[in-house]
């Protein structure tokens, strides 16, 4: 007997426009429109006619819902939780981590699902600010609207399949009809968290070609024609780190039903191997070493001060800080004044912090184009 649902407040959770998307995209059309009040929907080939209530302040809401959600069960053989939870997730592009190796019993180890949550955060963190600016690295310093995507994104309930990680991310819906421009082809102005699912998925495939590709000749070019496409040292050491820590994993997008992607030509499921991230994570750290990172934030303590001669215009520090959570020695060649600042806080046994192009190259990592030195108090922290 399957459960029919009539309680209000989760009725009152489905919104209609997504509910719409949904039964349209199942092959339901319009006949009809009630008012403002309801539309009535027909699927060829059904003798069945739905209700769908468009407001929910009408006296027969919960009745209207409940039927129509019952009717759509029972069409589609499954369950109303069933129904609901996709009918819910019609405003979101869905982003599936599954995991393959060693989840026969549909668990995984507690460390590798921090793992994977994490760097999952770090992959749609990377697309987002390669949706605004394609680049090998980004540094710790992103776009604050990259961050602020972050903050829409919500962690879905766990997928029984092996082990699937759900994420969900929410778009705008689409209000017009799609329009053809040049040759045919079609141009959508999409809001910024489709344009960052977009590039996510493209990096993604751009990511497991260059892999292939390098395996076959072994060249760092078949990366750096991917940067365009979304790869970056980033994405790369997020997908290498999901796999070392769950062994093999697909990761797959799903549209949101209320903006459908039209004519698309990527895969949507992507799936890598050790192999294919030992490859990825060397292209990461290719990366890393070949191209700066801009305006970087520094925090450090001062082991070690260098001067030629007393009154020389420059001098060279030595700092402990951390990059990319790891510990690093850092070179940074300072003014007078900022040297002279240094030595105070070498001195008094104080951190420093200050911004600059930050340039890694093995274990000779360097600050360019040093400026901001301030000299950190105990009582600032």
């Amino acid at each position: 007997m399957k459960t029919i649902i009539t309680d209000r407040a989760v009725l009152e959770e489905i919104s209609s426009l997504e509910l719409k998307a949904y039964l349209v995209a199942q092959g339901w059309m319009t006949a009809e429109k009630i008012k403002d009040k309801a539309l009535v929907l027909t699927k060829e080939g059904l003798g069945t006619e739905l209700i769908l209530p468009l407001r929910k302040d009408l006296g027969d809401f919960v009745l209207r819902m409940s039927e129509l959600l019952s009717t759509v069960s029972e069409i589609e053989n499954r369950s109303m939780l069933s129904l609901i939870d996709d009918i819910n997730k019609s405003g979101v592009d869905v982003l599936r981590v599954r995991m393959t190796e060693g989840t026969a019993d549909g668990t995984i180890p507690l460390s590798a699902t921090t793992d994977v949550f994490y760097n999952s955060r770090e992959m749609l963190l990377a697309a987002a600010c390669a949706a605004k600016r394609p680049s090998k690295v980004f540094g710790t310093k992103k776009s604050e609207e990259a961050y602020d995507y972050l903050k829409k994104v919500r962690v879905g309930q766990t997928e029984y399949g092996s082990f699937i990680l759900t994420f969900l991310s929410p778009v705008a819906p689409k209000l017009t009809p799609d329009q053809p421009t040049f040759d045919g082809m079609e141009v959508e102005e999409d809001p910024f968290e489709r344009l960052t699912t977009k590039t996510l998925l493209r990096g993604l495939n751009a990511a497991k070609d260059a892999a292939i590709g390098a395996l076959s000749d072994g060249g760092i070019a078949a990366f750096e024609n991917a940067v365009s496409f979304g790869v970056s040292a980033n994405l790369c050491d997020a997908i290498s780190n999901i796999v070392n820590s769950a062994g093999k994993a697909e990761i797959s997008l799903t549209w949101a039903k209320t903006r459908p992607v039209l004519k698309q030509t990527m895969k949507n499921v992507v799936s890598f191997d050790r192999q294919t991230v030992e490859v990825i994570a060397e292209a990461a750290r290719n990366f890393r070493r070949s191209e700066p990172l801009l305006n970087q934030p520094i925090t450090g303590w001062v082991y070690q001060l260098r001067q030629e001669q007393s009154g020389d215009p420059e001098g060279t520090i030595r700092i402990s800080t951390t990059i990319n959570e790891k510990p690093r020695k850092l070179k940074i060649t300072l003014s007078t004044e900022d040297y002279h600042q240094a030595a105070v806080a070498h001195n008094s046994g104080k951190h420093i912090s200050l911004e600059g192009d930050l340039y890694l190259q093995g274990k000779a990592t360097e600050l360019r184009n040093p400026r901001n030195l301030v000299v950190i108090d105990q009582d600032d922290d």
